[in-house]
């Protein structure tokens, strides 16, 4: 397992490691207290909180779709250029900013900014590997460092608002900045095989609904990120609301998720990354079916201990091997742009799940929520099913046979 490092570690993913590291450490020094910043400090309403984290954290799954467009078109190192550099300007200006309309005017920069990241990292990840067997490796690798970073940063957070919270955000743009010189110095060009004048809207738009089995690993996106969305909203809500579980177990459900995802990630993968993509996604899909309908018939502490390991283990199945997918059957001129609708997709899972799982919430329906949401996955997961019926008839796993049923 760990010889595989050898193939997939290359300059520029190295560059895309220490990068990620370093990035999300500051950026998970400051989000988990964003919100406590605006209210306690700025004085904002909640209203203006909850617009301010709507654009900050929803509206680049929008914007991804340009970025991966102008990836296609002018050069995946320059637009990722571009990215971390209007993300360390951003994060400057919120030290200082004060006032509703800069913060929601910043807040619209950043998103910017991730929209021209998320498709470009994806890519040079992808490309670490000519090995399409390694590359849901080298997402589970950048995925265990995020994991690792993530976990980290509150912490040292916690400690530095001590002093004044206008400090994270320069912590944050110094590390984008500390980035982008990177990306200068060691990175090496990246563009298409394709000339940028084959890259068009038009033409991209032919090519992927000509291309059935991306359609279906979108729809495997839309349904994955549909049901991951209610363990950011309707599961925290309920637990704690219809089971009576207590903030510190809550806490504690979410610890237990990433000390399983550092420690779980590699083995995951390495098991996973030998077999077909679109079995193993109705698998993590399955799994994460099953950990919701849990909540149902398990209500408390004990049974979501099992659900969260078990969404867990979901999501390093699912992930890894769902960004690799898109990238690695994407036509050669439109793989960012691909990427990028990807993303859009899962935005919309997200969006779809939690205006779902909020609207049963309050619709006062209980444990019923959760037996309702995963009543509705399931439709999902087995239109899914119905649309990759061709691949798992066949035994073999030959890029010619797969290809083959999908033209």
């Amino acid at each position: 397992m760990f010889a595989d490092y050898k193939k997939i570690i290359n300059r520029n993913f190295s560059v895309i490691l220490i990068g990620t590291f370093v990035t999300v450490l500051s950026y998970s020094m400051m989000i988990p207290y964003f919100a406590i910043h605006l209210k306690e400090n700025l004085l904002f309403s909640a209203t203006a909180i909850a617009t301010i984290m709507t654009v900050y954290r929803g509206l680049r799954r929008i914007m991804v779709l340009f970025g991966g467009y102008f990836a296609d078109k002018y050069g995946i190192k320059l637009i990722l250029l571009l990215g971390l550099i209007i993300h360390s300007i951003a994060y400057l200006l919120y030290a200082f900013a004060n006032t509703y309309s800069i913060i929601l005017a910043l807040a619209v920069l950043t998103t910017i900014g991730g929209s021209f990241t998320i498709p470009t990292i994806r890519i040079m990840t992808a490309e670490s590997t000519d090995d399409d067997e390694l590359k849901p490796k080298a997402f589970a690798l950048r995925s265990l460092v995020y994991s690792v970073a993530f976990a980290l940063g509150p912490a040292i957070g916690i400690v530095v608002i001590q002093y004044s919270f206008k400090w994270l955000f320069i912590a944050c743009s110094i590390s984008y900045a500390l980035y982008s010189i990177a990306v200068l110095i060691f990175v090496d060009s990246i563009s298409n095989k394709k000339k940028a004048h084959d890259v068009s809207v038009i033409k991209n738009i032919k090519l992927l609904l000509k291309n059935k089995r991306i359609l279906n690993l979108f729809w495997a996106a839309f349904v994955f990120y549909f049901l991951m969305a209610q363990f950011e909203s309707t599961v925290p809500i309920g637990l704690k609301s219809i089971v009576g579980i207590s903030n510190n177990q809550i806490g504690i459900l979410f610890t237990i998720m990433a000390v399983v995802s550092i420690a779980m990630q590699q083995i995951v993968v390495h098991f996973t990354a030998k077999k077909r993509d679109e079995l193993s996604i109705l698998f993590a899909i399955a799994l994460a079916i099953v950990s919701l309908l849990l909540l149902y018939f398990i209500p408390n502490f004990y049974g979501a201990i099992v659900v969260f390991v078990l969404i867990t283990f979901s999501e390093l199945i699912c992930m890894p091997i769902l960004y690799s997918a898109v990238i690695k059957h994407a036509p050669e001129n439109a793989k960012a742009s691909f990427s990028g609708t990807s993303a859009f997709i899962e935005g919309l899972g997200i969006a779809s799940g939690t205006t779902m799982g909020g609207l049963l919430i309050d619709m006062n329906l209980q444990l019923n929520v959760w037996l309702f949401i995963g009543g509705i996955a399931t439709i999902f997961a087995l239109v899914y099913l119905y649309n990759i019926r061709d691949i798992l008839r066949y035994k073999s796993k030959s890029k010619e046979t797969l290809e083959k049923i999908h033209t």
